[in-house]
């Protein structure tokens, strides 16, 4: 019969893993096989046949048999049978759905009307009080109560009594908003802010060598005390410098490439296009200027002026101008003289005349710079 293990050690092993049994001395009735062969003839038995039945003791079953066995349920206590093998593997033994349902449920009472529910315990985690409700009516009976019941306390900065949610007694300390922003003002400063983070930090100015203090998320990005002092760095190491133009110039081209073009820019370009002009718009200069429109294979800009941005003379007053309309007009003024040094002409073209006599315009200005032309 090989290595048999001994009947009592065999049954001291078992006994331990099936503890859940109802009747450890019951007795099942078993057929002989190749499985259970030599284990029963190790306990004594007298092998007949296979497939011949034999009575044996519960705690005699080998441990994959799969003979049905009395269990005991976890939850109703009701005896069952389940297969010796699958009964060794369970954790736990219910005998339906609705004990597998009700095992881990606990019981409790609602605090309104004390009706017995069953919670999970995912449900008794989530509770938000110490109380348990069948329904949300009940929930919301509690709610209403909760909220009409209020704590007396006196207020920190005032003195004065005041009354506070439940939910909020231990945090709530003042009685007001004014009272609030005092009570900040004095406690919530520096590291103990809502929202310190770090403090400022001192830097050198790029441009006077002043120490100047700024947040730390800026420590990275500032480097001027003022904006004076920025200006100043950049007139004097940024807008001469050659890579920065060639930059700015490139960036520029890119933006004007999406930009619309005006109305008055559109109606000066289809005069040019219906009179057999050849022209280019948005020409750039000296990596510097963007000329409106620049007529091929000759020294002549037109530039279309808007009445406001420009600061059309006949309708502005130069004592009436604002510091936009100033800046704009020594800007015009410092691009036409440095078109004129190179040797262009340049024709100005104000808005209200564009779209009150165009093609008169054109025609008068362009005669005496311009070689005759279909236009005439």
């Amino acid at each position: 019969m090989g290595n048999v293990i001994p009947r009592e050690d065999y049954c001291e092993e078992i006994e331990k893993v099936v503890i859940w049994i109802l009747i450890k001395d019951q007795k099942v009735v078993v057929v002989w096989n190749t499985r259970n062969k030599a284990v029963f003839q190790g306990f004594g038995y007298i092998f007949t046949s296979f497939g011949d039945s034999i009575t044996v003791e519960l705690l005699e079953l080998t441990k994959h048999s799969r003979t049905k066995v009395n269990v005991e349920c976890d939850y109703c206590k009701k005896v069952y049978k389940l297969p010796y093998a699958q009964a060794q593997r369970a954790e736990r033994h219910l005998c339906s759905k609705q004990c597998r349902h009700l095992i881990d449920k606990i019981e409790s009472r609602c605090y309104i009307c004390n009706i017995k529910t069953l919670k999970n315990r995912t449900q008794m985690n989530k509770r938000q009080s110490e109380f348990t409700f069948c329904s949300l009516k009940c929930v919301g009976s509690y709610n209403s109560k909760v909220r009409t019941t209020h704590i007396s306390k006196d207020c920190l900065i005032c003195n004065k009594p005041f009354k506070v949610k439940p939910s909020t007694s231990e945090t709530q300390v003042v009685c007001s908003i004014k009272c609030q922003a005092s009570w900040q003002s004095m406690y919530l400063r520096g590291e103990s802010a809502n929202n310190f983070k770090g403090g400022n930090v001192d830097l050198t100015c790029s441009t006077c060598t002043e120490q100047y203090s700024v947040a730390r998320h800026r420590i990275n990005s500032s480097k001027f005390c003022s904006q004076s002092c920025k200006q100043d760095y950049w007139k004097n190491y940024i807008l001469h410098n050659e890579a920065f133009k060639k930059a700015h110039y490139e960036g520029n081209l890119r933006w004007r490439a999406n930009i619309r073009q005006t109305l008055p820019e559109k109606m000066v370009r289809e005069w040019l296009v219906n009179n057999n002009i050849d022209f280019m718009q948005e020409q750039g200069f000296f990596h510097k200027y963007y000329a409106d429109f620049w007529l091929k294979n000759t020294n002549i800009i037109i530039e279309v002026f808007g009445d406001y941005w420009h600061a059309n003379p006949l309708k502005y007053n130069s004592d009436n101008l604002n510091e936009h309309q100033k800046a704009q007009i020594i800007k015009d003024e410092q691009r036409l003289n440095d078109f004129k040094k190179h040797g262009f002409n340049v024709l100005i073209l104000w808005e209200d005349d564009i779209y009150n006599h165009l093609d008169k315009l054109m025609k008068d200005k362009l005669l005496t710079i311009y070689p005759l032309n279909d236009y005439t």
